[in-house]
């Protein structure tokens, strides 16, 4: 048998055997208590079943006691990487509440699907297990706020912003207002005088040109320079009519 399936062989007999025997003894040593051969075994199997459920926190409690230096040295070496990689599959959220006021809101209680997990806001890291939660936040003096997250391997330090005293319609509200500037308004009436007053001179000034081709060559000057002047101040209103229609879309479109 080639070295390296033996190895695997010795190796799975070993578990297989400490598990057997940990059936007959005690619970699996903590974190804190240095393991015997069986609890190292017994959590080596255990951090990969609730690797898969996605129970990572606990998977990883698991890990640190098969990861100690009193365990087997093929499960304390497998033990160790797989610590590293579900440290850093935990999901984590950072609660940041504020009052009505903007100021920071510390004197919060936070619950995480029923469970009390902090009695004030702050800004570390709060360790959860991939999926859905409900996050529930108690200040005293205003309603409760609950948020559902969802979560998913790797996602960290994902930030839930509160602020008590605000409603939620009042927070849609100011959402969905956005105030029309005056400049808009402004920008729109003169736009449409501007092409009002184009066009006016734009037809005059055409007008006058006409009348011109049934004198020409020997038309007076004077003709020729009122269309000429109508012309001219039709082309320039109709271009600050468009300029500034164009500016108050683009002003209303982008309003805050």
């Amino acid at each position: 048998m080639p070295l390296k399936n033996r190895g695997a062989v010795l190796r799975a007999c070993l578990c297989a055997g400490a598990v057997a025997a940990s059936l007959v003894t005690a619970g699996p040593a903590t974190a804190d208590e240095a393991p015997d051969k069986v609890a190292c075994a017994h959590s080596y199997e255990q951090a990969q079943r609730l690797r898969r459920a996605q129970q990572l926190r606990a998977s990883r409690e698991e890990l640190r006691v098969c990861s100690r230096v009193e365990c087997p040295a093929t499960l304390r070496k497998e033990c160790a990487q797989w610590l590293l990689e579900v440290d850093g599959a935990i999901p984590t959220i950072i609660v940041v509440a504020r009052g009505a006021d903007g100021r920071p809101a510390s004197d919060v209680r936070i619950r995480i699907d029923g469970e009390l997990v902090a009695d004030q806001a702050t800004r570390a890291a709060i360790p959860l297990e991939p999926g859905t939660h409900v996050v529930r936040f108690d200040a005293p003096g205003a309603p409760a706020i609950e948020e559902h997250v969802t979560l998913r391997a790797g996602d960290r330090d994902r930030r839930i912003d509160v602020t008590f005293g605000a409603t939620r319609a009042g927070a849609e509200q100011s959402t969905s207002e956005r105030p029309v500037p005056p400049l808009v308004y402004a920008l729109g009436a003169g736009g449409l005088l501007a092409l009002g007053i184009g066009g006016y001179f734009q037809i005059d000034g055409m007008s006058s040109r006409q009348d011109l081709y049934g004198c020409a060559p020997r038309c007076a000057q004077g003709d020729v320079d009122d269309a000429r002047r109508s012309l001219w101040i039709g082309n320039i209103g109709l271009g600050v009519g468009v300029v500034a229609l164009v500016a108050a879309t683009v002003l209303y479109f982008t309003r805050p």
